[in-house]
């Protein structure tokens, strides 16, 4: 994920588990209102499994930063679902390239009624081929739940 421009990365269906269907892309810059949502909809506990703090919301770098990673060092997925409104993020998942280039930081979220049916795992088995594609072998997780 460096030098070069970035492999895209192609959006995909995936079914889960329990039958419920998914889409998986890249993150996009108007995304920014879905998710803040996505980040409302989570319990107390999960923001605070996945920021390490008691966060009430995003600030406006945060959401800024989160629908526009730099090309060249991060890669970021949301998996969104249809919705009354247009899609709902239900799920993200990003990579942080590290200083070698090579060594990717990774970071998995998922809405606490999409857990348990599949969606974490496939949402970062996409990542790791698509960090691949872009030159990415090594992962590194800095927390887990």
């Amino acid at each position: 994920m460096t030098g070069d421009t970035p492999v895209p990365f192609t959006p995909i269906e995936v079914d889960l588990v329990d039958g419920r269907r998914v889409r998986l892309r890249e993150i996009r810059s108007d995304d920014l209102d879905e998710v803040r949502q996505a980040f409302d909809r989570l319990s107390a506990d999960s923001r605070y499994m996945r920021f390490m703090s008691d966060m009430k919301q995003l600030s406006p770098r945060m959401l800024e930063d989160t629908v526009r990673p730099q090309q060249e060092r991060d890669l970021a997925l949301v998996a969104e679902t249809a919705a009354p409104d247009g899609i709902d993020i239900v799920a993200g998942a990003r990579c942080y390239v590290q200083a070698d280039g090579e060594t990717c930081e990774f970071a998995v979220t998922v809405a606490d009624g999409w857990r348990r049916v599949g969606l974490a795992s496939r949402l970062l088995r996409a990542l790791i081929e698509a960090a691949r594609a872009r030159g990415s072998s090594t992962w590194r997780a800095t927390c887990c739940r």
